[in-house]
């Protein structure tokens, strides 16, 4: 006998039926067979939609022989409520000698027996025999990549009302990269095994689980810092529902170590609660190279957090150590930050496949209420850059010390900060019209205070661009206290007040060689706010001063042309600098052309680090192309002069120095010109009250206290 049926607008009939499902046209079923114990069975259907099921693509293959029965069922894109299967499924089954088997690929069963009901008696039992879970990756909620081994055996009684459970189930090779689907947006690139004995028994709301988990190599990405860490040899024991994992070492790939602890209770699997303590070693904390706030980091201190139904919580306390290098652009706006998400709600989406009707899919995703509070002692090894306005190219890049207090709320999208940060040695870079860029060195004891959001910080910084040039265009020739050509200091002094994002902007000429009088003089030739910002332009774009407009020889178009062509020889010589540079030393080269009383000026300089940039070596000269250039009162000419140092910083935090020079002498007297040698020993301390040096002492030694604890 065989029966072969097409379907055609079917939806009518079956509504009349009392029935939601809709079947496409075109569908057809064929069976072959003499009766109940020997027939096949063949069914196609472009799709099938039933509620919030719908399965394309359908075809199914069965038959039956006396006590023997096998069929195989596949389905193109699925919809099973909130279960998407993008790439369809393959389902392979059989049934024999009352016990049922269930395959994914055809090849290795997951076998069935008993009943599943009720009562208490009825019983149902699992085996697994090395099952592949290679195929179960693509049933599970998110897109995984699940590869491993099961073998085992899984009892269920009352299977249709109040299971209870009784399993004992072996996983092998599981593969770690399941980490990212579940964790997505917070791990990435995840490698490694598992192997696992689990056992199980109860209801599903007091369930009691035992068993032991070892992870022989884990390696996995944090997605927000970049940093990759793994481990080796790790044990998590689970005892009547309480994982613990056992002291571990994590290491990142330079040499930093954390030791980690985690507890998680398992009691009730829809209130997961989890504390987890970890102890930093110099460990790398954030590698990133680009975004907002970004740069590299390593860290020494203790981060605590814990978990529950409630949210989660995150404690931090850390310093940071040798090779930080932070870079963090401010705007107005502060405060705006972006999270994982382990679980949001989102609307219901509407979904139409193949011309089907709509089929209407709520994913329910819940964000979980979360705060983070971070203490960090910022030490002189950490470079901080903060970008205050990159359309001037301005910015600050630091090293000093001071502690900042960090919160983050993701559920309020704020992020705060507090704390004093103390500059010990930087530069504020200064662009002006994306053709010259000056580095200001930024003079020690300069501050930044944070109190609100990021970008609400207060600063209070001085810095200075040094140049060497001839007093004589400033205050004439006949002068008797700047007699002759010789080149001297002069300080262009940057100030930035008030708001970070938007600081009051303050100049200033010193003479840092000058006594009284000759600064007086000096002063008294810009004595107004347009002269000293006339004069304090023309030593940063030609590296002299402007004649005075009592002076004459040069006028306002030779003044253009003649700063137009020492900005031209700037911006050569800067490029040359930057070609002869690299990331172990530094090389400038500058040219200025003679220009009014000034004289053709040639200045190099060369300055790298050995050991580790503990050993400093500086090596600066200038000379100038004038033979009437002496020193004051002697026969000393000087148009070659130059510095050499060398640096030993002998402490890790960089206040402890030992320093070799030679200099040429450049106060304005008779000793102009001449050489200078010396030794000196240097020790720096930035400090309030003699108590604070004492509370900075004892804070060190209780943090670092709890770091050994927690090794």
């Amino acid at each position: 006998m065989r029966v072969e049926l097409t379907t055609k607008q079917s939806d009518g009939l079956l509504r009349a039926l009392g029935t939601e499902v809709s079947v496409a046209e075109g569908s057809r079923v064929e069976i072959e067979g003499t009766g109940r114990e020997n027939f096949r069975l063949e069914a196609t259907a472009e799709r099938i939609e039933a509620g919030r099921t719908l399965i394309t693509e359908i075809k199914l293959a069965g038959e039956r022989r006396g006590e023997r029965t096998r069929a195989r069922l596949t389905g193109g894109e699925t919809y099973l409520g909130r279960l998407h299967l993008a790439d369809g499924f393959d389902l392979h089954g059989r049934a024999e000698e009352g016990e049922m088997a269930v395959s994914l690929d055809g090849e290795r069963w997951l076998t069935a027996t008993g009943t599943m009901g009720k009562r208490p008696t009825d019983t149902l039992t699992v085996r697994l025999d090395n099952f592949d879970l290679a195929p179960l990756g693509r049933l599970m909620r998110r897109d995984a990549d699940l590869r491993g081994r099961a073998s085992g055996e899984v009892r269920v009684a009352s299977a249709l009302q109040d299971p209870r459970v009784d399993a004992d189930v072996v996983l092998e090779r599981l593969d770690a990269a399941l980490l990212d689907p579940l964790l997505a947006g917070v791990l990435q690139n995840t490698s490694g095994e598992a192997n696992a004995h689990l056992r199980a028994h109860g209801a599903e709301t007091g369930m009691s689980i035992d068993g032991e988990v070892e992870i022989p190599t884990l390696a996995t990405t944090l997605r927000s810092t970049g940093v990759t860490y793994s481990l080796a040899g790790g044990r998590i024991t689970i005892d009547d529902s309480r994982a613990r994992l056992e002291p571990v070492t994590l290491s990142d790939s330079h040499g930093g170590e954390a030791r980690v602890e985690a507890e998680v209770d398992l009691t009730s699997l829809r209130a997961v609660s989890a504390r987890v303590e970890v102890g930093l070693e110099n460990l790398r904390v954030l590698d990133t190279a680009r975004g907002g706030f970004h740069g590299t980091a390593a860290a020494t201190g203790t981060v605590e957090l814990a978990t529950d139904r409630m949210g989660t919580r995150v404690e931090v306390d850390a310093r940071t150590e040798k090779g930080t290098r932070l870079h963090l652009p401010l705007s107005a706006d502060g405060g705006e930050i972006d999270w994982a998400d382990f679980v949001v709600f989102r609307q219901a989406e509407v979904q139409a496949v193949g011309g089907a009707s709509p089929v209407r899919r709520v994913v329910r995703q819940r964000r979980r209420p979360m705060e983070a509070n971070l203490r960090l002692d910022i030490t002189p090894e950490a470079e901080v850059n903060l970008l205050i306005d990159p359309r001037m190219g301005r910015g600050i890049t630091a090293r000093g010390e001071g502690t900042i207090a960090l919160r983050v709320n993701p559920a309020e999208n704020l992020m705060t900060m507090t704390g004093d940060y103390t500059i010990a040695e930087g530069r504020v870079e200064l662009s002006m019209m994306d053709v010259i860029t000056r580095n200001f060195t930024i003079a020690p004891g300069s501050s930044l205070r944070w109190n609100g959001a990021p970008g609400d910080a207060t600063m209070a910084v001085k810095a200075a661009y040094r140049v060497r040039t001839s007093l004589t265009p400033l205050v004439g020739e006949q002068n008797p206290l700047f007699s002759g050509r010789a080149t001297v200091p002069v300080d262009c002094v940057l100030s930035l007040t008030g708001e970070l994002a938007a600081p009051e902007i303050t100049f200033d000429i010193e003479l840092p060689s000058a006594d009284p009088d000759q600064r007086l003089i000096a002063e008294s030739a810009m004595n107004t706010d347009e002269a000293k910002s006339m004069q304090f332009l023309s030593l940063l774009t030609t590296g002299s001063f402007a004649p005075g407009s009592s002076l004459t020889g040069v006028g306002t178009a030779g003044q253009g042309a003649l700063a137009s062509g020492a900005v031209g020889f700037d911006i050569l010589t800067g490029q040359l600098s930057n070609l002869l540079s690299s990331e172990e030393y530094d090389v400038w080269f500058r040219y200025r052309p003679q220009e009014g009383f000034a004289q053709n000026r040639v200045d190099v300089g060369f300055s790298t680090g050995f050991v580790d940039d503990r050993l400093l070596l500086e090596i600066e000269g200038n000379y100038i192309d004038d033979r009437s250039a002496t020193s004051v009162g002697t026969g000393n000419v000087t148009n070659l002069a130059g510095d050499v140092s060398l640096t030993w910083v002998i402490d890790d935090a960089g206040n402890l120095r030992l320093k070799v020079f030679t200099q040429t002498i450049d106060r304005l007297n008779e000793t102009q010109g001449l050489q200078e040698s010396g030794l000196g020993v240097y020790y720096k301390k930035d400090f309030n009250r003699l108590s604070d040096i004492i509370r900075r002492k004892n804070t060190k030694f209780a943090r670092d206290s709890v770091i050994t604890k927690t090794k």
